[in-house]
């Protein structure tokens, strides 16, 4: 709300017609106008002290109110609104809370839009892990506002405007049980951090429960699924239309694709650096995501590994002589030729960050015998055949290895892949029998030369071997070309599921 003019204001509009020679009308202020007036000890005594947050403040103010026009500094409406209430707050005695609140709020608002993405004109749907990963980035500002307190204050502002909301109700920490009631708690702490006034209490309560009841699961997953890796969560896409209520996190090392977030089967995020201590130094990598995703490590009823096909794909082996290889492959001659010292020490580093990971996640699979998995890579992966890998394989007996083609799954392309868990009630069948190629059954058909033939390829050099990108949504297609040759089938999913649970 604008506020009327005070003496503060006019002494700042004064000075600044001035700096700008405007002598009446409306005056076009610049930034290098309001430097010159933070700079000079004119009318200190009219303006007063913090000078900075009072001379923010009036300019912010008489911006919004359209008393003059800002020619050139960059002001979001969050800016000025923020500007205005440190000016009421030196300027007039406002509380305190009033700003601490506007700032937050904007701060939030802004990791949101940075970090997650909506479905259509829906709130923002704050997942478990996502908050947590929420208050740490905003930690420093929250530290001196009410901390946690001041956080879940800020959604419960959120919530009554619409803009956000959690999408299950929070723990109270400490094996508390679900605090049920944040919504009418947060108020209280608000009115207490004169945030908000008693009389705007209620309504603001009624506002958040509304938008909370509406958006919120209620309820136990019916599945928890730890999904780790680069793919492009089709695990994730196929476990939510069979089990609705499923809970799935998945694990990154450097970000997530968007598209799990516009559908809505992504249910939290958690960000990991694989080149972290590795389980045989001390640090279980199972156990510091499930903290991290604030579930209990013997919840998960399976566990997904997608490791980075990428670097070790035999393909590379096709781009030896164009210079573009990764992996093993890196140092060849082409490649030492074409790239960069520092593409070069990227690669490298990428290539041993992708090893290390495998095998960190081998180790703590081995921690947790108990906890179903699920591991995937093509058949002639280079990681089949890592003798750092072929030696956690060695000494445990009861993972076996399942090798089907994908197309015997509905799958355009043969792609032949291998399949490890510790379930070996798993037996491969598809629509073949057997999981594997058989044309005719599969997508595969018989040529006259006696070849079995597929619609379409991996890495497709034709638009009727194309592969589908989809419908275009958030931005980018569902299925681009990279989701679709990582994408894992449906049919496949579903048959490895409903055998190992």
């Amino acid at each position: 709300m604008a506020t009327m003019p005070s003496d503060a204001m006019w002494a700042v509009e004064d000075l600044l017609r001035k700096a700008t020679k405007t002598k009446t009308g409306k005056m076009k202020i610049r930034r290098i106008h309001v430097d010159k007036l933070l700079g000079s000890n004119a009318r200190t005594r009219d303006i007063g002290k913090p000078r900075a947050d009072i001379v923010w403040g009036c300019v912010a103010e008489m911006i919004t109110m359209k008393l003059h026009i800002n020619k050139d500094m960059a002001l979001t409406t969050s800016h000025l609104e923020l500007l205005r209430a440190k000016g009421r707050v030196t300027r007039e005695g406002a509380p305190q809370g009033e700003a601490h609140r506007v700032e937050l709020r904007g701060s939030i608002v802004t990791w949101l839009k940075e970090n997650e993405e909506k479905k259509g004109d829906q709130p923002y749907l704050v997942r478990p892990g996502k908050l947590n990963q929420l208050k740490g980035a905003r930690q420093k500002t929250l530290s001196s506002r009410g901390k946690g307190a001041a956080l879940m204050a800020t959604m419960t502002l959120l919530a009554a405007e619409g803009i956000a909301t959690l999408q299950r109700t929070p723990s109270k920490g400490k094996k508390k049980g679900k605090w049920s009631k944040w919504i009418e708690d947060s108020a209280e702490w608000m009115v207490g951090a004169e945030w908000i006034t008693e009389e705007e209490r209620e309504e603001l309560v009624r506002k958040a429960r509304l938008t909370a009841s509406r958006y919120e699961i209620v309820g136990e997953p019916e599945l928890r699924v730890l999904n780790l890796g680069e793919g492009w969560r089709s695990i994730a896409r196929a476990v939510q239309k069979h089990y609705p209520t499923a809970r799935v996190v998945g694990v990154d090392k450097r970000g997530f694709t968007w598209t799990g977030y516009v559908e809505g089967y992504i249910t939290a995020e958690v960000m990991h650096d694989w080149t972290q201590k590795s389980s045989a130094e001390g640090s279980d990598l199972i156990t510091a995501l499930s903290k991290k995703a604030a579930v209990p490590v013997g919840a998960w009823d399976v566990i997904d590994l997608e490791p980075e096909c990428t670097l070790f794909s035999t393909a590379n082996v096709q781009n030896v002589s164009r210079g573009c290889t990764h992996g093993k492959h890196l140092d060849s001659p082409a490649n030492l030729a074409s790239m960069t010292p520092e593409r070069l020490a990227k690669e490298r580093a990428d290539y041993a960050q992708a090893r290390a990971g495998v095998v960190t996640q081998l180790l703590s699979l081995e921690r947790h015998p108990d906890l179903a998995f699920l591991l995937e890579n093509p058949s002639e992966s280079e990681l089949w055949y890592l003798p750092e890998v072929l030696e956690i394989i060695q000494r445990n007996p009861g993972w076996v290895i399942r090798e089907i083609d994908r197309c015997a799954y509905g799958r355009r392309e043969k792609k032949p892949t291998k399949i490890m868990t510790n379930r070996p009630a798993w037996i491969p069948r598809g629509r073949t029998g057997n999981g594997r190629c058989r044309a005719g059954k599969c997508t595969g058909w018989l040529t006259p030369s006696g070849q079995t033939e597929h619609p379409g390829q991996t890495c497709p050099n034709s638009k009727e071997k194309g592969l589908d990108t989809g419908d275009k949504r958030g931005g980018r297609n569902e299925k681009a070309q990279k989701a679709v040759k990582n994408a894992l089938e449906e049919e496949l999913i579903e048959e490895m599921y409903r055998m190992i649970l």
